[in-house]
Formats: C-alpha cells, sequence, structure tokens
C-alpha cells in the first residue's frame, strides 16, 4: 500500500473533464489498496479533509475569484469574472500558462503544509491546473526524496493556435515549463494522442521516464446501476461539456439539429458553462420553439444520468488539433448511438476512435447540405438499438485506468 498527495483542478464536489479522469485513476488505486488525498480548487483554503470514501480523503484550496464569479447564476458576476480572467491572461501572457502568482503560491502553501503533516509515499500532480504543477515542482525543489508524478490530461506545448496567439508562441512559452517541469519530475505521463509530438528531439534527454497512456474512462459497466431519466420527446440528444465561440462553438451543430429536427419531436439538449455562447444558445431556443435547450453547469451525477438516458449523444471535433475530448469514452460506455460532427480538413482524434465504434455516424460539416447524407443520418438516428455490454467489453483496452495506475505505482 502507498499514500499518494493528489493535486489536480476541480475534482470534489463538481469535477471538470480533467477531474473526472482524475476520478477513474483515483478510485482504481484505492481498489488497490493505496490511500489517496487529493488537493483541488474550492470556495475557500481548508486545511481540514472532507472524506469521500475510505482512503480518499478532499483538500480544497481557494479558487481564483474570476472563476469563483463566472459560477454564480448572475450575469452582472459573469461578466466580471470574464474580464478578470481575460486581464490576468493579458497581464501574464509571457509566462503563459500560469495566469497568476498569487494562486500558484496559495496551492503550494496547502501542499507543503499537508506534505510536513502526513507522510507521503507518491506525489501526483495533473496539468491542468498549472498550479497544481507548479506546486508539486516546488516541493520537490525543497525536498528531493519525493517522488513525483506529472500526468499531464492536457498539453503544454501541443495546442495549435489559440484565440490570441499562434501555434509558435504558445509552443515556445510551453516548452520553457516542460523544461522547468520535466527536469524534476520521476515520472511524465503524457497522453496517446501526443505521443509523435513528443518525438522530436528536444525531448531526448527525458525519454526514459516519459510514458504514454490513453484517457482512462471506457468502462462498460459504468451506467448498470444509474437510473434513466424519462424524457417527453420521441428523440433525446444530449451533447456535454465544453463550449465556447472558439474551441467548441455549438453553431455548426445547431444549424444540423436544426434542419433534420423540422417536423419531428426531438431535442437538443447542451449540458456545460455556455461561456460566450450563452446568448447565442437562447436565440435558438426560442428560433427552434424549444428544441434546442441550454441547461447549463451541472453535477456530475446529473451528466452521467443524462448521458444513460439519452438516445442520441452529440460531439463535435476540437479545432484542427491532436486532442482527445475524455467525454467520448464516457459516450462509447454507454452503447448508445453517438452523432460526432467535424471538420475533415482538420486533425480530429476521436475519428479514429469512433472508427472502432460501430455506432457512431461521423459527419463532416461540409456536407450538411447534402440531402442523401441528411437522408442516411436521419436513417441512423431513427433506427438501431444500444450496442450490448457484451460488445462494448472487447473495445479500448488502454483506455482503462488500470493502465495508467499500473504506471503510478511503477
Amino acid at each position: 500500500m502507498k499514500r499518494f498527495l493528489y493535486l489536480t483542478d476541480y475534482y470534489y464536489p463538481s469535477p471538470t473533464s480533467i477531474g473526472v479522469c482524475d476520478d477513474a485513476v483515483i478510485n482504481e488505486l484505492i481498489s488497490d489498496g493505496n490511500q489517496v488525498d487529493v488537493v483541488c480548487f474550492g470556495a475557500r483554503t481548508c486545511k481540514t479533509p472532507i472524506e469521500i470514501a475510505t482512503g480518499l480523503r478532499v483538500f480544497h484550496v481557494k479558487d481564483r475569484m474570476w472563476e469563483i464569479l463566472q459560477k454564480k447564476n448572475q450575469k452582472a458576476f459573469k461578466r466580471i469574472g470574464g474580464v478578470l480572467c481575460r486581464m490576468n491572461q493579458l497581464s501574464m501572457m509571457h509566462f503563459f500558462p500560469m495566469s497568476s502568482i498569487t494562486v500558484p503560491l496559495r496551492y503550494f502553501i496547502l501542499c507543503d503544509y499537508l506534505y510536513k503533516n502526513y507522510e507521503y509515499d507518491e506525489l501526483v500532480s495533473t496539468y491542468a491546473p498549472f498550479e497544481a504543477c507548479w506546486a508539486a515542482y516546488k516541493l520537490c525543489k525543497k525536498n528531493e526524496k519525493i517522488g513525483w508524478s506529472l500526468y499531464i490530461l492536457d498539453t503544454f506545448t501541443n495546442r495549435g493556435a489559440s484565440k490570441f496567439f499562434s501555434e509558435e508562441w504558445n509552443d515556445k512559452h510551453g516548452w520553457r515549463w516542460e523544461k522547468i517541469f520535466f527536469s524534476k519530475a520521476s515520472k511524465i505521463i503524457n497522453l496517446r494522442c501526443h505521443e509523435k509530438h513528443h518525438q522530436q528531439e528536444r525531448y531526448d534527454i527525458f525519454r526514459n521516464k516519459m510514458y504514454f497512456t490513453d484517457i482512462p474512462l471506457f468502462n462498460p459497466h459504468k451506467f448498470d446501476n444509474i437510473d434513466a431519466i424519462n424524457h417527453d420527446e420521441e428523440l433525446c440528444f444530449v451533447y456535454t461539456g465544453r463550449i465556447d465561440s472558439h474551441w467548441y462553438s455549438p453553431v455548426k451543430l445547431c444549424e444540423l439539429f436544426s434542419y433534420i429536427s423540422k417536423g419531428k419531436d426531438w431535442r437538443l439538449h447542451f449540458f456545460g458553462n455556455p461561456s460566450d455562447c450563452e446568448k447565442y444558445l437562447d436565440e435558438m431556443y426560442d428560433r427552434t420553439n424549444g428544441k434546442i435547450v441550454k441547461e447549463g453547469f451541472v453535477s456530475r451525477e446529473t451528466v452521467i444520468r443524462e448521458m444513460k438516458s439519452a438516445d442520441v449523444l452529440v460531439s463535435f471535433g476540437h479545432m484542427d488539433s491532436d486532442m482527445v475530448q475524455s467525454k467520448i469514452f464516457d459516450y462509447m460506455s454507454t452503447g448508445a448511438k453517438i452523432l460526432h460532427l467535424t471538420n475533415f480538413s482538420f486533425r480530429d482524434s476521436a475519428r479514429e476512435y469512433y472508427k472502432k465504434y460501430e455506432n457512431a455516424f461521423v459527419l463532416d460539416e461540409k456536407n450538411i447540405s447534402d440531402k442523401e447524407t441528411m437522408k442516411n443520418l436521419v436513417f441512423f438516428l431513427e433506427n438501431g438499438q444500444k450496442l450490448s455490454t457484451e460488445k462494448l467489453t472487447s473495445l479500448f483496452v488502454e483506455n482503462r485506468p488500470e493502465t495508467t495506475v499500473k504506471i503510478l505505482e511503477y
């Protein structure tokens, strides 16, 4: 048995996609007989743990102020939070992806306190957030004997272009932090989708401690004991996760759904923070007479139940990136029909996984106006059943948490 100090983003009570991946890994660590203390963001810093389950305790560090404001229901607070976030990003742009001086320090102080007061055998930090990696790095500088696994569920460098910065700019600034963190980490665990990127010569000096694994969320039995929600509509479409105008724009999907649902009792539900697309989704609700519904940010438990209840789960491609959306493994674990809207001109790692999943319809957004394609899509949506657990069991073996846990325990 080992005691792990596990540093991450939002984990309890409302995890982000990274927190969801962490939960799968943490539960597997505990089932192997290990004990895990988690540090994650919360409303305030608290040195008293919350006991979640046997072998699992959670400590909260106070969140970034702009994140706290953006989680409030009032639009005025959300706008202020958005402005503060942008101001911090711009003021700290040369230290990207670091966006604050005080928050990483606050994170480190709590971790340092815990390490002094509890005997941990292993330290794990995920990226994102930056703060977890910085705190782990500082702990390792202070205590040379600490074994630190840097578990990268995002990417520092293989980001492509972002809203304000070029691919080259992002790579340059991300590589600076990779060099710093990689030099101290005992193990560097990258996602399989970034393996080609990390074959570059500059990573050779870290090669002997670098591992590659995949999103640890595929579990054919995950939904066995989940109660489904009864929806009134004939076909219930569900999208979960990030929404924004740059990386995850809902515009093409809404245009498609408006077209194929004419004269049908279908409804499309968006679960997730609508961010800068809130006004657009409200307009689509009115324009479609309530067929496109903005549900907003909900608990992980609600998301799981909605996935279980959906007739069709919906995803759309990350814009020209090697990144894989972790939710697609939750989607495929249900056995349900999946509609994936993408652009075949861009990189989209999800397409490769959906090729192995026979209940997915992958649609190039350029074919939305093609009548034959739309006819085939509607036939797919209106026919067929969920895949059986037996059929799912043989799929995506590497996408189970045991693979990552073996590396952490090694």
